[in-house]
């Protein structure tokens, strides 16, 4: 009797749910995976495995993303109740949210824009590829989590971090872009948007979390709001510090892909009427 309800105590706090860790290990492993596998640009890929580009029609590789968004909000209450019970109070959890959040933007903007579709320019003959390889450097540098260390370990942790916080401003301010050599732009990517759904559930989490009906009310808002800005009701209107682009919802290799067919189309229109004239 005294194992079985030790397990409800302070002991219970720092174990883990087998099912949410495996669910997020296989989300994680096929979004590695199917996304390897579109930059690749393999030749005659079954379409099961790539994303559906019809209409009303899915993949397995449609349903990843989703899938790792839902592992996100169902951990959102497992990790708070963790919290509270090792004793954090709100001044500790909201600060952690908050940093959370910027960190999630601040990389999908780097990365929105490092996988935009365009070509990108560095200052000082910097190639792409290194910028590339320099950026994840600086975000796994910035925000690996270092080990709780004493003396002139904690000092080189400290430094780790802020040499990869510099190291991140210095390639968004090299970054340049396009035919106008343009700066970063506002592209969220997946961790942006992530980082936006985080705040978002954590915010509806907390102020609602004994309300059922009132979280259902807020879920019924974000699929209302979801359903607007697919039908372009949000297009091109800037809210607050976003700009909703529907061209932004597509992957990159789909730009590539649109871009070689309209490539592709408009050679064959020109072949089509030197015959005429021919």
């Amino acid at each position: 009797m005294a194992n079985s309800q030790a397990g409800f105590g302070i002991g219970a706090v720092n174990r883990r749910i087998v099912s949410v860790d495996l669910f997020r290990a296989l989300t994680m492993l096929a979004m590695v995976f199917v996304n390897e596998l579109g930059h690749a640009e393999i030749q005659n890929v079954p379409a099961w495995m790539i994303h559906s580009s019809v209409p009303d029609h899915l993949t397995f590789v449609d349903l990843i993303l989703p899938s790792f968004f839902f592992m996100v909000g169902m951990s959102i209450p497992l990790a708070l109740t963790n919290r509270r019970e090792k004793g954090r109070s709100h001044l500790y959890i909201w600060p952690h949210i908050l940093i959370r959040t910027g960190a999630l933007m601040i990389i999908g903007i780097l990365m929105g824009n490092m996988r935009s579709g365009g070509v990108m320019h560095a200052r000082g003959g910097m190639t792409a590829d290194l910028w590339y390889v320099l950026l994840m450097v600086g975000i796994i540098i910035t925000w690996t989590r270092y080990l709780r260390r004493d003396g002139s370990k904690k000092v080189f942790f400290i430094f780790c971090r802020l040499a990869g916080a510099a190291l991140l401003i210095f390639l968004a301010v090299i970054f340049r872009e396009g035919d106008d050599l343009h700066g970063l732009r506002l592209h969220w990517y997946v961790l942006g948007s992530l980082g936006w759904g985080y705040l978002v559930s954590c915010i509806v989490y907390e102020v609602f979390r004994r309300q059922i009906a009132a979280m259902m009310g807020c879920l019924a808002l974000c699929i209302i709001f979801y359903i607007g800005v697919g039908q372009g009701a949000f297009h091109g209107a800037d809210c607050g510090a976003v700009r909703w682009q529907r061209r932004d919802a597509l992957h990159p290799w789909q730009h590539r892909r649109r871009h070689l067919a309209g490539a592709e189309a408009q050679v064959g229109r020109r072949s089509a009427i030197d015959c005429q004239q021919a």
